[in-house]
This record gives C-alpha cells, sequence and structure tokens, in this order.
C-alpha cells in the first residue's frame, strides 16, 4: 500500500500483492505481502498469514511433535495393541490433529487420520521409567499402557487395574506424548528409533 500524507490526514493505496519478494522457504510460502512508502520514502512490508492450521497441513512442518515410545521386549501383537491405543489416547486429547476424510478416486470414504507424522521409539525399562517421570515433571498429559493392562478385557477393567499403580511402581510398556517438538525430545531422551 502506499501511504500519503493529505491535509494532515494519512491514506492508504494499494500497489502491488508482493509475491515476487516471497521467500521459498515453504512457511514463508504461507505468508502475503503488502507494502506501503512512508512519508520519508521508506517501503515497508506488511505480512499477512493464513490461517496457522491450513499452513501446517499444506506445508508438513508442526510445532508440535507426537511420540510413542514402546518398551523393547514386547511382543510383536503388544507392540501394534499397544500402539494402537496409544494414539487413541492422542487423537482423544486432541481433536484438532485429525484431518479431512479420505476419498479414493472410485468415490469411496475412508476415516480421517492424523494431519501430522507419528514417531516410534524404543526403549529399555529404567528408560521408560525416566520418560514417565519427565512428562509428569514437565505436565505434560501423556497416554500410558501398563503391563498388567494386557490381562484385562475392556476399558472398565484397564482403568481399574491401571488405578492400583503409582508412577513409582508402574510397569511402563508405553507412553505417547504430543507437545512442544524440544519438550518432547527432552522428554524422550534415551529412546532409539524403533525398529
Amino acid at each position: 500500500m502506499r501511504l500519503e500524507r493529505l491535509a494532515g490526514k494519512l491514506r492508504f493505496h494499494p500497489l502491488d500483492s508482493g509475491k515476487g519478494r516471497r521467500n521459498h522457504d515453504p512457511v514463508c510460502a504461507g505468508l502475503g505481502a503488502q507494502t506501503f512508502k512512508t512519508l520519508e520514502g521508506v517501503t515497508v512490508y506488511i505480512l499477512v498469514q493464513r490461517d496457522f492450521r491450513t499452513r501446517m497441513k499444506e506445508t508438513g512442518m508442526f510445532d508440535t511433535k507426537i511420540a510413542i515410545v514402546l518398551r523393547n521386549n514386547l511382543a510383536s501383537w503388544q507392540k501394534l495393541n499397544v500402539t494402537a491405543f496409544l494414539m487413541s489416547g492422542i487423537a482423544g486429547q486432541h481433536p484438532e490433529m485429525i484431518g479431512e476424510a479420505y476419498k479414493d478416486r472410485a468415490g469411496n470414504l475412508y476415516n480421517p487420520l492424523s494431519i501430522q507424522p507419528i514417531i516410534v521409539l524404543s526403549a529399555e525399562d529404567e528408560t521408560m521409567s525416566a520418560i514417565h517421570r519427565r512428562s509428569l515433571e514437565r505436565g505434560v498429559t501423556s497416554s500410558l499402557f501398563i503391563e498388567e493392562m494386557f490381562a484385562t478385557g475392556h476399558d472398565v477393567a484397564n482403568r481399574a487395574v491401571f488405578a492400583e499403580y503409582a508412577p513409582d511402581d508402574a510397569k511402563v510398556v508405553g507412553i505417547a506424548i504430543r507437545a512442544e517438538k524440544k519438550i518432547v525430545d527432552k522428554i524422550t531422551k534415551g529412546a532409539t528409533m524403533h525398529q
């Protein structure tokens, strides 16, 4: 926009959209620019940011990170079972992370999925306990699965057996968190990529 002084008042005039000045960085590409010159002839850029969630969906860049950490001595069926349960807890706590329904070329509709990637890590018993402790210390609400839940068959029984344990004696077999990237990295320190 061009800024003029007329009879002591300021007036704005649209100039160009500033598209030629856009950075090719995918996040910056979500910014539109308008320009105006001050009375001193200095060009000023006004950046208009699109909706944050839309930009994150389109660019695949997120301020948060989702990590699932599994105890490294679980059977294959247990790893899959725990991962599914833990992720359902994250989605329940953060419904905004679920995107639009999927549709194939034939027009069939499928369930919407998470809009952001999920990292799956592995850790030994001691590291699992440390990760659990760090998540509590930082006030990050997590999804937690303890060993005794493998012997139950439904949600009421799961919550009943879960309530019998405290952080100092819970046999954690899986934990999932979604938080700011740096916080997730600090909490999951010691865990390695799942093989």
